[in-house]
């Protein structure tokens, strides 16, 4: 589905019938992106026999551009520019439909009208397609440059620990070249504890993911030096205030007693996580929360004690997943529960892809998605996972 995200220097009429335009809908952008080719419409009789629809709702005479706009990963939109003319009551006679390529992948559509019939050379193809290649192979050099940048930020491997199974996906939402914040890490502190924390930096910037590589990084001492759950979070929410970040940070962090199979857990303003025990049931713990990092020094964060037996299993998870458009978070949460108790879990990399297909099945989503799933085991754990 193609959905029109902005608008300038046209009146809303002429906007109404582009709100949203399915992938398959008998149009020109929709060809040039769907079949990664330039749609060329030289005539305005053209334009009436092959796109009749789209023909009758244009109300004057304007220059147009549009371009599929696709990520390395998959298609996530187009960009529409539009010129009016001087003579409004005038139609326009020609049209060229561009798409842009990124990695092989087209990415947006570009689309130019004229005010005349017009011929298309060679030489003007040529041209339109070289001004995009360029523009497609810097913002393909940024955008590569941002994902190792993500990619750096985040735990390469998860350690392998007796009495845990343990798998992690970060998913980015394919905002162009925008950097993510989300975060999550799994540390050993000695032979029968670990500690497990995901998190969310507010904003999607270099600044968001610099911050939450410093908040990692913080986290990662507190916890290793032996702070616990209340202590971890309360210290890295007064080192925001050294950093001088007007940046929040959501934060979940829990202490892990392997032997005990007992999880101690606080919260800074994240959403909970959700359990399925071993019989199938599963539920949102009522973890009581505190303020986000960043928005008190003198904040306290209180801790909830949960047992872990063994064939549990925990999933924690940043808000993208179930933060749905025109969906009630609550719902879309309550959605998540029964489908995990309903699913087996026994491939951890393979739950986390179902839990992320349920709220989103076509994979579009709007925000970046992170889920850490632990799952207690009677003996030494099946390994590490992080994709």
């Amino acid at each position: 589905m193609l959905r029109l995200v902005a608008v300038c220097g046209l009146p809303v009429e002429f906007t109404a019938p582009w709100q949203r335009l399915p992938l398959t809908a008998p149009a020109p952008v929709a060809d040039a992106i769907r079949d990664d080719r330039l749609v060329r419409v030289g005539t305005q009789d053209e334009m009436v026999r092959r796109y009749p629809r789209a023909a009758a709702v244009l109300p004057y005479r304007f220059a147009l551009a549009a371009v599929p706009l696709t990520g390395a990963r998959r298609r996530w939109g187009g960009i529409v520019l539009m010129w009016p003319a001087d003579h409004p009551k005038e139609t326009k006679h020609a049209w060229a439909f561009l798409p842009l390529i990124i990695s092989g992948r087209p990415v947006g559509c570009c689309i130019l009208s004229y005010g005349h019939p017009h011929t298309f050379t060679a030489d003007e193809r040529a041209g339109l397609i070289a001004q995009a290649l360029d523009r497609a192979r810097l913002y393909d050099a940024k955008h590569r440059l941002v994902e190792e940048l993500q990619q750096a930020l985040l735990p390469g491997t998860l350690p392998v620990l007796p009495g845990l199974d343990v798998a992690a996906q970060y998913l980015p939402a394919g905002h162009g070249i925008e950097v993510g914040g989300d975060f999550y890490d799994l540390l050993r502190l000695d032979s029968t504890t670990a500690a497990a924390v995901i998190g969310d930096v507010e904003g999607h910037s270099v600044t968001a993911a610099a911050l939450m590589g410093q908040v990692r990084t913080a986290i990662h001492a507190y916890a290793t030096a032996g702070a616990p759950p209340d202590q971890v979070l309360a210290r890295t929410n007064r080192l925001l205030a050294d950093l001088d970040s007007d940046l929040l940070v959501s934060c979940l962090y829990a202490h892990l007693d392997l032997a005990r199979h007992r999880l101690v857990i606080a919260n800074a303003g994240h959403v909970p996580p959700l359990l399925r025990e071993a019989d199938g049931r599963a539920r949102v713990l009522d973890v009581e929360p505190g303020l986000l990092l960043g928005v008190d020094t003198r904040a306290q964060y209180p801790t909830t004690t949960v047992t872990l037996p063994p064939g549990a299993t925990l999933a924690f998870y940043t808000d993208g997943l179930v933060e749905v458009p025109d969906t009630d978070a609550t719902q879309a949460t309550s959605g998540l529960v029964r489908h995990l108790a309903a699913t087996d879990d026994h491939d951890l990399d393979g739950l986390i892809g179902s839990l992320v297909d349920h709220n989103w099945p076509t994979g579009q989503y709007t925000d970046d998605i992170t889920v850490l799933l632990l799952r207690s085991t009677p003996d030494q754990g099946a390994g590490a996972r992080r994709s």
